[in-house]
């Protein structure tokens, strides 16, 4: 219990200011992501090539990243981003080869369940259509989304249940990073990915993360 009224807005002030920082780094996690991978690319780019050799990519996952792969799996997934085969990846094909090793199959497993004829897709072309997204977030997660009345602040918002595929789509289009699949209304599994690791979809409703529920005035 604070000891006075300026003492309990210092604290205040604090948390949102945690809060607020907290969910600005869920949304950018993709921007952010990519960022660092660039700059692990060029601390490893020990000839300034700009590009990374097989040697200079088993290095970086092993002792930068502490990624154990069997040479089969490397020489595999090296060669299927490695577009002109010449043995070196530029920062793009990297980006592209870091994803490939860092895919989430609990949440392909979990795609699976709910995607028509799941079994049959693979890791890389696994979608959700907005019906079968509607009914995961509404049978399995039962969740809700926060509605802002003014964007300047987080202070006010309401809460609702997803309810149509309007909600769904624009769900959609604001976390699949594929712009064709957005205009097919599909969400991949990196996209799936980005939903559940936002900051809405936060493990730790959010709605009631945002407010304090303690009586400060006493």
């Amino acid at each position: 219990m604070a000891d006075d009224r300026r003492t309990r807005n210092v604290w205040v002030s604090g948390l949102k200011h945690l809060i607020d920082s907290q969910a600005q780094k869920r949304q950018r996690n993709l921007i952010r992501d990519t960022n660092w991978i660039l700059s692990h690319v060029r601390c490893e780019d020990k000839d300034k090539s700009n590009t990374m050799n097989k040697s200079e990519c088993k290095k970086f996952l092993a002792y930068s990243l502490n990624v154990e792969l069997s040479e089969d799996s490397f020489e595999k997934n090296f060669q299927k981003v490695n577009k002109n085969g010449d043995g070196n990846l530029t920062p793009n094909e990297f980006i592209e080869f870091f994803h490939i090793l860092t895919r989430r199959k609990d949440l392909y497993e979990i795609m699976q369940k709910y995607v028509k004829n799941g079994d049959d897709q693979s890791i890389e072309t696994i979608c959700m259509t907005t019906n079968e997204l509607l009914h995961f977030l509404q049978t399995v997660q039962n969740q809700k989304l926060l509605n802002y009345p003014s964007k300047q602040s987080k202070d006010n918002f309401t809460v609702q249940s997803i309810m149509t595929r309007k909600q769904v789509q624009e769900l959609i289009n604001e976390y699949e990073p594929n712009i064709e699949l957005q205009k097919k209304s599909l969400l991949s599994l990196d996209g799936f990915r980005n939903l559940l690791s936002s900051d809405d979809f936060c493990i730790m409703q959010p709605w009631c993360s945002r407010r304090t529920y303690q009586d400060m005035t006493r």
